[in-house]
């Protein structure tokens, strides 16, 4: 892969020697830590005593904002590892207050009232103003099913309001996390739009593409997050095992 690459693999050996034992320790706590934040989630699963508010903050404390510079801030590798790279988030956050912007106006002051779980910036450009967001609505996983059906209609409300305050905003992925159960599979089943993405595992996720406000809206199961999120942080932590015992 490296020669069809053209890569000089030369320089390329040089570069992982280079990296230092202390690192090699930094990264293996860091697994270690992700590998915590997955276990926590899967023993709320089971465990009545923990509402949608140990969820929301296990992804990112409520109340607050943080940037990609604080590793341990937030968890947002749960849902796809490219956002360990975020610009900002906002978790509980009024939309007026994240975009800096007023609109005038009854129906666009209760739009910027809105307080979306999370909301975070992305895959910035360098040269522009540009950015991609994601949205997130936790539900309860003991919440019945009504509430988690509202959560459909609230992502939609928040990211209505969320592109009316920034113009700058272009590709919207959202994630709806709770627990699907038979019933709420049922739901989505008969839902215009939704489908159930096929992967290995057989993971309850739901996938759907809203053209009306241009975002993508992915229903997650919390036992199929824990799922990947452990696949994936254990090929890292196979990588690493397998460096150290080599070096």
């Amino acid at each position: 892969m490296l020669k069809s690459q053209q890569i000089n693999t030369l320089e390329f050996d040089k570069a992982v020697e280079s990296m230092t034992e202390i690192a090699g320790i930094e990264l293996g706590e860091y697994i270690h830590y992700r590998e915590s934040i997955i276990k926590a989630l899967l023993l709320a699963i089971n465990d009545p005593t923990k509402k949608e508010n140990f969820i929301h903050n296990l992804f990112m404390k409520q109340w607050s904002e943080s940037s990609n510079d604080k590793v341990y801030s937030s968890n947002f590798w749960l849902l796809d590892d490219r956002f360990m790279s975020f610009v900002h988030a906002w978790s509980d956050v009024k939309i007026s207050s994240i975009t800096n912007e007023k609109l005038k106006g009854y129906m666009f002051e209760k739009d910027g009232r809105r307080k979306p779980d999370v909301v975070l910036y992305f895959n910035k450009d360098e040269d522009s103003e540009f950015v991609d967001a994601i949205v997130v609505e936790f539900k309860g996983l003991n919440a019945n099913h009504d509430q988690k059906t509202k959560a459909l209609t609230e992502i939609n409300e928040n990211v209505k309001a969320l592109r009316l305050y920034n113009k700058k905003i272009r590709n919207i992925y959202c994630y709806i996390i709770t627990s699907i159960d038979e019933e709420m599979e049922n739901t989505l089943n008969t839902m215009q739009g939704y489908v159930r993405r096929s992967v290995a595992g057989g993971e309850r996720i739901y996938y759907c593409f809203n053209d009306k406000i241009d975002c993508h809206i992915n229903v997650l199961d919390v036992e199929s997050i824990a799922s990947e999120a452990h696949d994936r942080n254990s090929t890292f932590l196979k990588i690493l095992t397998k460096n150290i015992n080599h070096n």
